[in-house]
């Protein structure tokens, strides 16, 4: 199976469009694994606007810093991610800069660093 997404349906529907990535892979076992990393990525971020939402982080807090840690065209936001999403399982985070700090530690299981962020 090919998946038919190019750029233009990407944009339409972006996560149509990596449900027809991973099911075009060949291998099972790899689809298996990608819908799970893709569920718990989803479940991540749910959970964040979800507390910035309910005032468990600061209003704005999240997405704010996404937009202020991040470049534009989205290259590095994996990598600033995955910090996040294991610095906010973390009660002593002095070895990280300040705006990472600033969240607080929330011990949310489904934020626990066994999985990476979906690429």
């Amino acid at each position: 199976m090919r998946s038919r997404c190019g750029r233009r349906a990407f944009r339409a529907s972006p996560i149509r469009c990596v449900g027809e990535r991973i099911m075009a892979t060949g291998v099972p076992e790899f689809r298996e694994v990608a819908w799970r990393a893709w569920n718990i990525f989803l479940s991540r971020l749910l959970f964040c606007f979800f507390a910035e939402d309910t005032r468990i982080f600061k209003a704005g807090q999240f997405t704010n810093a996404i937009a202020s840690h991040t470049a534009k065209d989205g290259k590095d936001l994996q990598a600033y991610l995955q910090k996040l999403f294991s610095v906010l399982n973390l009660q002593g985070r002095t070895d990280y800069p300040q705006f990472l700090q600033d969240f607080p530690y929330v011990n949310v299981i489904a934020l626990q660093p066994d999985t990476g962020v979906f690429r």
